[in-house]
């Protein structure tokens, strides 16, 4: 399964037909607790005073990472603390959209 974690944009209006759409933390954690996730896509400010956060620290504590991440956060702190997670917990496979990689 392919993830995409944001509660405004719709992924297939970004370029990801095909994609489930988790629009909070709980649902992230739904589709990732299921183990079925390959591909992760992730926003950090998720509406309200709701971020990324616990959902990004879940998969460090489990060491649940899928095998593809990338951040498409407009969030420049935010996209920042996500991508220094991924890479401090040794997960290789990620991209930051933003900063063209």
């Amino acid at each position: 399964m392919k993830l995409w974690v944001d509660d405004e944009r719709d992924p297939a209006q970004h370029g990801h037909d095909g994609w489930v759409w988790a629009k909070t933390c709980s649902e992230a954690l739904e589709a990732l607790r299921s183990g079925e996730v390959t591909h992760l896509s992730l926003d950090h400010d998720l509406g309200g005073t709701e971020t990324v956060r616990p959902v990004v620290l879940w998969l460090c504590d489990n060491l649940a990472w899928p095998g593809f991440v990338k951040t498409h956060s407009m969030n420049p702190v935010g996209r920042e603390w996500i991508n220094q997670m991924i890479a401090r917990y040794g997960h290789w496979n990620w991209r930051n959209k933003n900063a063209g990689t």
